[in-house]
């Protein structure tokens, strides 16, 4: 970061110094880049830079302000501006940072310093590969991000980050015989990220990702429906990762289980005296971990200068903790949770990289035990009511299961259930777990959108309710 900027966050620290008991600062600058093709065109590129400073402020509640400009002037009338916002609630915080370090993520292929013309060849390449007779539309889509940030607070801390983060994004539509239908890849939330470089797209094998979907976009047109009734259900990929960021991810963040934090998308159903409840069955273990090198949501620090660390969750079906802060925790210490959209923004509890561990069984196995079912991997649409607890997906596809082996893609399949019940009736879990992205995971007012990293497993559950396009 540049001198004049270290200047501003040391000015805007000593002036709110003098006007609370507590106070901090991020300086933040981000750039970003997004490379997309629609069928043979290359779209322009869309680039965006961006940067900030916030002020936060503590004295019986918080106070906060931003600005973009870093004139002295702007400071000052930042700092004012939180310090008038404090006081208006009560309660107290956990022992506060005082962390001086330097953190950088991983990142072997610089993508801002590759040529423009090297990146866009790769891009159409992978974008000619999604062709089929019946594929009518197709996208494909490169993005990568940075972000530097300096935080500093009122008891010494002074933390310096650098996150790079690398995405992609794939898509066919296909069209014929009265139908539409399509495939993403990865997800259809737009795209899966790493904190990596460049080398996370040549890893990914898009090529070969982009012909396998094109293929199925195709197959979907004539392929049977989905069957209905209470089925068994091998979950994995993307729909895997879904389930769980809706059903637990959120529902453990203790802001939302206290009611602090309900005026997006409502509460939870688990609440703190859940602790130690039986929630699932004994083949579900969750865990948060920011230290996990790649994931989507790793860090050196969290926003409040709270070093990375990896929690447990769940453990044997049974609640054993939450995503924690500062002010919201249950140990009297932050669990390093605390997460800002963009330099504008108010920190609040997100969650990192919410993980399922691995089990003992191979898919082939979890598929072999199911006498009809479905594999699920990629949702187009869900909903889950205010407090996580009823649920239901929407699929672009769906691999029928019949005695103990896939069949063949079935067309529109649906399921629902209760949250509690769902994740009991898991009866297996898969011995390797890859990485999966929610890119836009929403939260709070002014609403933030982040990327939340989610290492997941395959898991079979019994006895679910599944439908053809909805419920009957």
């Amino acid at each position: 970061m540049k001198p004049n900027q270290i200047a501003a966050a040391e000015l805007a620290l000593a002036s709110a110094k003098k006007k609370s008991i507590y106070a901090e600062v991020r300086l933040v600058e981000e750039s970003s880049e997004k490379l997309a093709a629609q069928d043979e065109s290359l779209q322009p590129p869309q680039r965006s830079a961006k940067s900030g400073l916030a002020v936060r402020l503590w004295k019986r509640g918080w106070g906060f302000a931003a600005t973009c400009s870093l004139e002295p002037d702007a400071v000052q009338r930042a700092v004012e501006e939180a310090a008038a916002l404090t006081g208006f609630a009560g309660g107290s915080l956990a022992p506060p940072s005082t962390a001086r370090a330097q953190w950088q993520g991983e990142c072997k292929l610089d993508p801002f310093a590759l040529p423009l013309s090297w990146k866009t060849e790769r891009l159409l390449e992978v974008a000619a590969a999604l062709e089929a007779k019946a594929v009518t539309a197709r996208e494909a889509a490169f993005i990568f991000s940075r972000k530097k940030q300096l935080y500093l607070n009122s008891q010494g801390a002074r933390v310096y980050q650098e996150h790079f983060e690398t995405g992609y994004s794939l898509k066919a539509v296909a069209q014929g015989a009265g139908r539409a239908a399509t495939r993403s890849y990865p997800n259809c939330l737009g795209g899966g990220f790493a904190q990596a470089g460049f080398e996370f797209i040549q890893k990914a094998d898009l090529i070969r990702q982009a012909e396998r979907i094109a293929k199925e976009a195709e197959e979907l047109l004539t392929a049977p429906p989905a069957p209905c009734g209470k089925l068994d259900l091998v979950l994995c990929g993307s729909q895997l990762a879904l389930q769980l960021h809706e059903t637990f991810g959120h529902a453990l963040e203790l802001d939302r289980a206290l009611g602090c934090e309900e005026s997006l998308a409502g509460g939870s159903f688990l609440t703190p005296e859940k602790l130690g409840e039986e929630v699932a069955s004994h083949f579900v273990n969750i865990t948060a971990d920011s230290t996990a090198p790649g994931g989507p949501g790793s860090f050196g620090f969290d926003d409040e200068g709270t070093p990375a660390q990896k929690l447990p969750l769940v453990r044997s079906g049974r609640v054993v903790g939450f995503l924690t802060s500062r002010e919201h925790n249950l140990t009297g210490k932050s669990g390093g949770a605390m997460r800002a959209a963009s330099w504008q923004d108010q920190p609040l509890i997100r969650m990192t990289n919410v993980n399922m561990e691995p089990g003992q069984e191979t898919l082939q196995e979890l598929i072999a035990g199911i006498e009809l079912g479905l594999l699920l991997d990629v949702p187009n649409s869900w909903s889950v009511d205010q407090n996580r607890l009823n649920f239901h997906f929407a699929q672009e596809a769906g691999y029928l299961i019949k005695r103990g082996r896939i069949q063949g893609l079935v067309a529109g399949p649906t399921y629902w259930g209760d949250a509690r019940r769902f994740w009991r009736n898991c009866d297996g879990v898969s011995n390797s777990a890859l990485w999966q992205t929610v890119p836009n995971c929403g939260k709070g007012l002014p609403l933030q959108v982040v990327r939340v990293g989610h290492k997941v497993p395959a898991a079979r559950f019994r006895e679910v309710d599944v439908a053809f396009g909805g419920r009957p």
